[in-house]
């Protein structure tokens, strides 16, 4: 009889962790960083572009970062540029701040005003 008693109670402790182990108690995984995606957008000046995290939007800068004017950027290339220089950063765990010597080492143009 303790032998039929004990059985059972590792039976049900077994199906219990079964159910535990496929039960949505469990958190799911965070996106992966290497999921992000860029869009480029067209502003009524220029363009400037999204990064998006699955459906996401985790930046949307609408002007050339780093300097000290409001600016799109010029072409569809240019926001491409920098907007994949940004997603490399991210994706390496790297801050997304972009530097006057990075939009000059990816020839960006600025108009001085």
């Amino acid at each position: 009889m303790k032998s039929i008693l004990g059985v059972t109670i590792v039976i049900v402790v077994c199906i219990g962790l079964l159910f535990l182990g496929n039960s949505k108690c469990i958190p799911e995984q965070e996106p992966s960083k290497t999921s992000l995606k860029i869009n480029i957008i067209e502003i009524d000046d220029g363009y400037g572009y999204q990064i998006l995290n699955g459906g996401t939007l985790l930046i949307q800068q609408d002007y050339i970062p780093a300097i000290n004017q409001r600016q799109a950027f010029r072409t569809r290339h240019d926001a491409e540029f920098v907007a994949n220089l940004v997603r490399h950063k991210l994706i390496d765990g790297h801050n997304p701040i972009v530097t006057i010597s990075e939009l000059n080492d990816l020839y960006i143009v600025i108009i001085k005003k």
